[in-house]
């Protein structure tokens, strides 16, 4: 994606679903290969299948734990996910376009329409700030259970550690003065973890 058209402006709610990353961590791979998915083989093809069926997984996942996509916190998740995941795959398309692609190709998808207005265009920079904050949480998650354990390796441990605290540090030190939420949630992130000590 190019940022020449992205023209969506930064807002704090963008990092509102940072406050709840542990829930959005499980969302990770919610794909199900024991599921079905024939049903969308033809309606995702000009789309791209795994993409789409990711999307629709990780939509439904959410709502089961919601039974509605108007959360806040919910829909600046889900923007950041089909932000990145078409960043990742050099998609040559935005996240309304494609939402609109999926919604004529898949008419009948009330879900769908309930992302309308709620999707928005990344800029690059922004995403890339966005997805180490996003794996600087789940680094640390990942030590705080693993330190919850019976056993603990603590060569293991320790080199998780230095990576985590590594990383925010460069994160921190990097932080651009033009980039308030994101510093923000930074900061948010830092003081969330401080409690842990």
């Amino acid at each position: 994606m190019d940022d020449i058209s992205c023209i969506h402006d930064t807002v704090e709610d963008e990092y509102s679903f940072y406050e709840h990353i542990d829930k959005y961590l499980e969302y990770e791979g919610s794909y199900n290969p024991d599921r079905n998915y024939n049903i969308y083989n033809e309606i995702c093809a000009s789309i791209g299948l795994n993409l789409y069926i990711n999307f629709h997984c990780l939509i439904e996942e959410i709502i089961k734990t919601t039974s509605t996509l108007n959360n806040t916190s919910d829909m600046a998740y889900i923007n950041y996910w089909i932000n990145y995941e078409l960043y990742k795959i050099n998609a040559n398309i935005y996240p309304i376009s494609l939402h609109r692609n999926m919604k004529i190709t898949d008419s009948i998808n009330d879900t769908l329409r309930e992302l309308d207005g709620k999707l928005a265009c990344i800029k690059r920079e922004e995403l890339i700030n966005m997805k180490e904050l996003f794996d600087l949480y789940r680094n640390c998650i990942h030590i705080i259970n693993a330190t919850t354990g019976h056993v603990v390796n603590e060569e293991f441990l320790k080199h998780e550690i230095k990576q985590c605290v590594d990383k925010h540090q460069k994160i921190e030190e990097n932080c651009p003065k033009n980039m308030a939420p994101f510093c923000k949630a930074l900061s948010a992130f830092k003081e969330k973890y401080d409690k842990i000590d």
